[in-house]
């Protein structure tokens, strides 16, 4: 674990809900007139950026059943809480041509653990989408996304900047030397915001 050379540690560990990026995405089931944007975008960790990744799709906002996009990790997590998305796509993120309903499938191996029925919302903020109650699973190397649904009409749609998992680690709080504004980091030195900061389990 690593800490900002001008951030002093200070105070005890907790536990955050923490974002994690997927190592592999790649289209599994195509359907015609859906053709997919620029998917490996969704999983480089950029999330300030106008590129546009996602889908084009015909006019109309019913979810297709069709595609299935399968998002993959080397290595199994586990404490796994859901999803974090960054929906919406372009240089304005308020115009609802961002993912809206889906089904997330959760896999370890070949098993099934479960299912996430959500929607993504309109704005570029970060959206965590939690599986239900305190669930947590373990061993997650595959989300199989499916049952895509739009927030618009629009045919350059659906669009999302990025897709990651959503789990519980440990993070450590510091103290910036000028500033004394507190802060708090993930084991592998990434920021990690103090709404996400959550009773240990």
């Amino acid at each position: 674990m690593s800490l900002p050379c001008d951030c002093c540690p200070t105070g005890a560990p907790r536990c955050a809900l923490v974002g994690v990026q997927f190592t592999g995405v790649a289209q599994t089931v195509a359907q015609s007139g859906w053709p997919p944007v620029s998917l490996p975008l969704t999983i480089d960790g950029i999330t300030a950026t106008t590129i546009l990744s996602g889908y084009n799709s015909p006019a109309g906002i019913a979810p297709t059943p069709t595609p299935q996009v399968t998002y993959t990790h080397t290595t199994p997590q586990n404490r796994v809480r859901g999803l974090r998305l960054w929906n919406q796509g372009g240089g304005v993120l308020t115009d609802f041509d961002g993912l809206g309903p889906f089904n997330a499938d959760f896999y370890a191996g070949v098993t099934l653990l479960t299912t996430l029925a959500t929607s993504g919302a309109n704005g570029g903020a970060a959206q965590s989408l939690l599986l239900p109650g305190l669930t947590e699973l373990n061993g997650v190397d595959r989300v199989v996304i499916r049952n895509l649904g739009k927030l618009s009409t629009g045919t350059v749609a659906p669009l999302w900047r990025e897709l990651q998992l959503v789990e519980i680690q440990t993070v450590f709080p510091c103290r910036r030397r000028l500033t004394s504004a507190l802060e708090w980091y993930d084991q592998a030195g990434n920021l990690v915001s103090s709404a996400d900061i959550i009773p240990c389990p």
